[in-house]
């Protein structure tokens, strides 16, 4: 079965969560997902839950993916208790002009993040075996300036 794409923007600091567009995640039979994002204000968030709050604004995040933050100068990966945390310092990840690849993946317990589209090549971050790994049931994206996304859906 062929897989369709889902394009969305956001709002600055909206939090968008992908089953409102339709993405049809299903917890278990994936531990990975890539998307296009082209945004350049401070930062493009990825957050990840292990509630299926799928609407919930106010719900909180185990694991968020922040891209080009600080002004588009650093990276980071981080657990909601702060106490795993992984940095990556490069300047102009994201762009405002080009879209820009990248992959999340929570495979066998380690968290990891890289750029491109195929899974664990050019990584650029990793926590690996947190303490406390949530199964991850639900995504949200969001930016703090307006984005544009584009995130293939597996359903």
């Amino acid at each position: 079965m062929a897989s369709s794409e889902i394009s969305l923007t956001t709002s600055p600091l909206a939090r968008v969560f992908l089953t409102q567009y339709g993405y049809t995640y299903v917890p278990g039979l994936s531990d990975w997902f890539t998307f296009r994002v082209k945004a350049c204000h401070d930062d493009v968030g990825v957050l990840l839950y292990s509630d299926t709050n799928n609407n919930d604004v106010n719900a909180f995040w185990n694991y968020r993916v922040i891209l080009g933050g600080w002004e588009n100068t650093q990276s980071e990966l981080i657990s909601r208790d702060k106490k795993h945390i992984a940095t990556y310092f490069k300047t102009s990840i994201t762009s405002c002009t080009e879209w820009r690849s990248f992959w999340v993946s929570w495979k066998n317990g380690d968290l990891a993040v890289g750029k491109g589209q195929v899974l664990f090549d050019d990584q650029i971050m990793k926590l690996e075996q947190p303490t406390y790994l949530f199964d991850i049931r639900s995504i949200g994206v969001y930016t703090t300036g307006t984005g544009q996304w584009k995130i293939p859906n597996p359903g």
